[in-house]
């Protein structure tokens, strides 16, 4: 763990909560990005890769309702 020092030279108080979740958020977005760039390699490499069969998912979801008008109320079949 990273030891932070706050060093406050303000009259006024200073919400620490907020500070530190600032600070821990900048920390976890750095980390995240990382994180997130190595699996992104991984996933391109794997696009790229020299293979016989390459695996496209795609996944279509069509909703479709049927309406039927009986004496203007508009019912569903």
């Amino acid at each position: 763990m990273t030891r932070i020092q706050l060093s406050i030279r303000q009259s006024k108080p200073v919400d620490l909560s907020t500070a530190v979740k600032h600070t821990h958020t900048r920390t976890h977005a750095r980390t995240h990005a990382r994180t997130h760039a190595r699996t992104h390699a991984r996933t391109h490499a794997r696009t790229h890769a020299r293979t016989p069969h390459t695996h496209t998912h795609t996944h279509t979801h069509t909703h479709t309702l049927n309406y039927e008008i009986r004496n203007g109320v508009t019912e569903r079949i």
